[in-house]
């Protein structure tokens, strides 16, 4: 099972290429449809869908992971990404793969 930074790391990789980031939606093709953020023509994803992918079909590692993604933007993940630029949704990333590590060695 994938630990907490796992997911985290994994699902700023995915969308650490601005093309592989979006808004409005969870997940897009590369035609910029909507699709399932765990399906196999997910092209792009916001940073939920991005967490969603990274924890795969572990539900308890997808809701440790966009909870601990919420208390370093303070808010609801879709809206923060909605309103904010790729660098800044990649910051938070930064800062929630820290605490991760941070709260593991402690």
């Amino acid at each position: 099972m994938k630990t907490l930074v796992d997911v985290l790391v994994e699902a700023r990789s995915l969308i650490e290429c601005p093309r592989w980031w979006t808004r409005d939606d969870l997940a897009r093709d590369c035609n910029g449809v909507r699709v399932n953020p765990s399906g196999p023509r997910a092209y792009c994803w916001c940073a939920l869908g991005a967490i969603v992918r990274a924890a795969g079909p572990g539900l308890s590692q997808r809701r440790a992971a966009a909870l601990l993604f919420r208390r370093v933007i303070d808010g609801d993940i879709v809206t923060f990404n909605d309103a904010s630029n790729h660098a800044e949704v990649l910051a938070k990333f930064d800062e929630a793969i820290a605490l991760a590590k941070a709260e593991v060695s402690a």
